[in-house]
């Protein structure tokens, strides 16, 4: 059996993917079933994996250890690891971003500051918000 290419390879902000592992909304499901379907294929780096623990354990969120790996187990085992650059001058995303530049098809984000860092940095990849991204997928 020969696997296609996913319909695309993109870098999910952190904040995207917390919203789509903690709530059960119609827009967190569809991103889930989105890369466990492998409509797309999300890239992550060391940095990225490591912020997004970091977020799990966040005492707001009220998450025994058992359900912090149980949420990573619905995302980690579907993402590709990119090995990412250190850098001090962007953020871990950002990184994760360049790293991946010429296989990436798109950052989905809804953050504004990101938004406008991936627009001054002028990446050929395109930058979508979650609705954009839900909407091309179908």
């Amino acid at each position: 059996m020969t696997l296609s290419r996913p319909v695309f390879v993109v870098v999910l902000d952190t904040a995207v993917v917390l919203r789509a592992l903690l709530l059960g909304d119609g827009q967190a499901k569809r991103l889930r079933a989105a890369w466990q379907s492998g409509q797309c294929q999300v890239l992550i780096g060391k940095t990225t994996a490591q912020a997004l623990i970091k977020a799990l354990a966040f005492p707001a969120f009220q998450l025994d250890a058992a359900q912090q790996q149980e949420l990573l187990a619905d995302f980690l085992p579907y993402a590709e690891v990119v090995a990412e650059r250190d850098s001090a001058d962007v953020t871990p995303t950002l990184a994760l971003v360049e790293a991946s530049a010429k296989s990436l098809d798109c950052v989905v984000s809804d953050c504004a500051e990101l938004r406008s860092m991936v627009i001054r940095k002028r990446y050929a990849c395109e930058l979508l918000g979650v609705d954009e991204f839900l909407a091309r997928l179908g």
